[in-house]
């Protein structure tokens, strides 16, 4: 018996070692799980990883960015994409329409026009507040943004957001439409004993919406501890601010966790109230690291060895609560009130 197709629409660099493709990876493995089989379209760039069928637009011989955010040259890759999402629908006619970011709504609802096609949309932040952090033309787009995400929202059969801060701001913002949380989740364990050898890791992307401010000021007040820092594409402006440290470029994501694991404690300076996603927190537990917000975090982990050993062993304890298998039945029972 053939498989039910599930089209998934990812319009960005798939996959580039990063929060929001690792969450984009994981829900693939959940929609194949339970017995549908996705078919991907996105960008040129990036590495194939999985078993899942990837189909890849055109390349444009200038446009080689594989870091978050936003970018003009993202509009023609889009037509691209439209133009194989449209080819590939009109081959395998999908069952339902997986479209990721808020950018993939245009093509989805081209695609829903032709085809009555359902549409879920799958948001990692609120679009007009994303747009915003990122500052200047940016930030002036942002109106622009908020109208269009509400008429993405309109379209869409379905909405799954990854945290309940951006849930709230869009069930307040529509509250007739159906808003959903599939929170990101824990793919892989660290299970092998690795030594510390660093006192404090951060892993990730740097930047004002990133938290790198507040990770700068916590890290003044550990000056002496060896930190290592894993970021790609760091810029100059960021490498100054941050000198002193151990840096490791993008690594992929496979050997994540045995590097996260040679430290003690992993920061996380971005927001609890952050609308956008991310999964950094997850990783660090996933690999044994206990995670820190603030400078007062961090200390105290520093300072309290009764203190570090007990938040290590809870990490321990409540792994199982956090597995991505666990929002498999979120996913499912969304993808049934969309075709039922």
């Amino acid at each position: 018996m053939t498989k039910p197709t599930v089209l998934v629409i990812a319009p960005t660099p798939y996959f580039s070692d990063r929060g929001c493709h690792i969450r984009i990876y994981e829900e693939l493995k959940l929609i194949e799980q339970f017995g549908y089989q996705a078919q991907l379209v996105t960008y040129p760039l990036g590495r194939d990883l999985g078993a899942v069928t990837i189909h890849r637009t055109k390349s444009l011989p200038w446009y080689h960015k594989t870091t978050a955010g936003p970018a003009l040259s993202k509009l023609l890759l889009d037509v691209f994409l439209l133009v194989l999402a449209r080819r590939i629908t009109k081959q395998l006619r999908p069952q339902i329409i997986h479209a990721h970011l808020a950018e993939s709504m245009l093509i989805a609802c081209w695609l829903k026009l032709q085809w009555r096609i359902p549409i879920v949309l799958d948001l990692q932040s609120v679009f007009d507040i994303e747009l915003k952090s990122y500052g200047g033309m940016w930030k002036i787009c942002a109106p622009i943004a908020k109208l269009y995400e509400r008429w993405a929202i309109a379209q869409a059969d379905h909405v799954i957001v990854s945290n309940e801060a951006a849930a709230k701001i869009l069930k307040e913002r529509y509250p007739d439409r159906p808003v959903v949380v599939l929170a990101d989740g824990i793919g892989q364990v660290q299970t092998t004993p690795i030594e510390k050898t660093y006192d404090i890791v951060y892993s990730g992307g740097l930047g004002k919406q990133k938290g790198t401010d507040q990770l700068i000021d916590i890290l003044k007040k550990v000056s002496t501890k060896n930190i290592l820092i894993i970021a790609s594409d760091p810029g100059d402006v960021w490498k100054k601010k941050l000198r002193y440290r151990t840096w490791i470029n993008r690594i992929p994501y496979e050997e994540l966790l045995p590097t996260l694991a040679q430290a003690k404690i992993g920061i996380e300076p971005k927001p609890i109230e952050s609308t956008e996603g991310s999964a950094k927190e997850l990783n660090y537990m996933a690999a044994g690291v206990v995670p820190a917000h603030t400078s007062d975090d961090v200390q105290k982990l520093l300072n309290d060895e009764t203190w570090y050993e007990k938040r290590h062993f809870e990490i321990s304890q409540n792994i199982s609560d956090h597995l991505w298998s666990r929002q498999q039945l979120t996913l499912k029972k969304v993808y049934e009130s969309c075709t039922t």
